[in-house]
């Protein structure tokens, strides 16, 4: 099945409707109602990738599917994904864990495949109400992702090239009034810092999270689209001919 929005297709802007979230005891935070999520288990997008003759798709995550729910809990107990990710656990901590997510207007979970074949896990947010966007000036509709892979045998660098750039599409397509794309690599994380170097988002400071000291990163929708960085046959900063070999 294909996600589609659920607003009425002839309105070229939904209507903007303002909630206040709170971010602690003492604290609400203001942002714009999110839309519905896509439905669980539907395909939101999908792109051919020329050099390695395959489709990349998203698939909301579906955390009822038995199968969705068994892939999240074998990544996330591979000893290489919890070094970074810390999350190991049971089936039952990992489906309280999605539905958690699944609960939380402010992101979902996704899962890539390479044609049939999943290979990696997406947690798509907004900003605005994540703790990162109390660290810089936030727009209303800038968006985040966390990533996985979780099959060593889509880990390399031609993969990266393919997925990475991809899910960031997705994100400036899913609402056009997404200005920016950002980013929290931990700071000692200079291989992921490269490949997002790499796809045109830039330094902009350092923040210190609750559980990391990160970079934060971004890129504009404008600088997206005007470089376009899909199909790079080397990997070299974006809109420069500067090179460097990153590796994951």
């Amino acid at each position: 099945p294909i996600w589609l929005p659920t607003w009425n297709s002839a309105n070229v802007v939904p209507h903007l409707e303002y909630v206040m979230t709170p971010t602690s005891e003492s604290t609400l935070l203001r942002h714009p109602r999110r839309t519905p999520k896509p439905a669980a288990g539907s395909y939101i997008y999908s792109r051919y990738i020329p050099s390695l003759d395959e489709h990349f798709n998203l698939v909301a995550l579906d955390y009822e599917n038995p199968e969705h729910l068994g892939l999240f809990n074998t990544w996330q107990n591979d000893p290489r994904v919890a070094a970074g990710w810390m999350e190991t656990g049971t089936l039952d901590e990992h489906r309280t864990y999605l539905k958690n997510i699944h609960d939380d207007p402010h992101q979902f979970a996704v899962l890539g495949y390479f044609n049939d074949t999943p290979f990696a896990y997406f947690e798509l947010y907004w900003a605005k109400e994540d703790k990162m966007g109390q660290h810089y000036a936030c727009l209303d509709f800038d968006r985040g992702r966390h990533s996985l892979v979780g099959n060593d045998k889509f880990r390399g660098q031609y993969r990266v090239m393919a997925w990475w750039p991809s899910v960031m599409h997705y994100e400036f397509l899913d609402d056009h009034r997404t200005e920016n794309v950002v980013g929290e690599p931990r700071l000692s994380s200079e291989n992921v810092l490269k490949y997002e170097m790499i796809f045109g988002l830039h330094q902009d400071k350092w923040m210190d999270l609750p559980h990391k000291r990160s970079n934060l990163v971004k890129i504009s929708r404008e600088r997206f689209f005007q470089i376009c960085p899909f199909n790079q046959s080397k990997p070299r900063v974006a809109g420069t001919t500067f090179g460097f070999e990153p590796k994951l």
